[in-house]
């Protein structure tokens, strides 16, 4: 199945861009189009090519013509560290200590046993009954 092919336009933004390495002989081989935008409501300036059927898009196939080698001593150690990363739930120390901050954004987090409030889930009636028993 053939595609359409079509060469780049340019927009005025771009044109008049520093980064355009174009010629002056080479910016002669387009001509200014005014075309209207819908999203803009307005006509925007293209700059689009004379002749565009003088070019045809070739596909070369991607080749993969070299791979790494593989460590297996090495990729064990990784992946043993890994291991101890993620069961001792290192991961946010680690990131703390390389960027500063943990970078964790979840809301859901659960809260740790050691860190969870001991009147937390408890109803007032049982908080009050037991403040009055330490009174006493």
């Amino acid at each position: 199945m053939e595609k359409f092919q079509t060469v780049k336009e340019f927009s005025e933004w771009e044109w008049k861009s520093s980064k355009l390495e174009l010629t002056e002989k080479e910016k002669t081989h387009f001509y200014k189009r005014e075309r209207w935008c819908g999203n803009c409501k307005r006509y925007k300036i293209h700059y689009v090519f004379n002749e565009p059927w003088r070019y045809v898009l070739r596909v070369s196939p991607y080749m993969i013509t070299h791979t790494k080698m593989v460590d297996s001593d090495l990729e064990s150690e990784i992946q043993v560290v890994e291991n101890y990363i993620v069961n001792h739930n290192l991961r946010d120390k680690t990131n703390r200590l390389m960027h500063g901050s943990s970078r964790k954004w979840s809301y859901y987090e659960k809260e740790k046993p050691k860190e969870t409030s001991p009147i937390k889930n408890k109803s007032l009636h049982i908080l009050y009954q037991q403040y009055t028993d330490e009174m006493i």
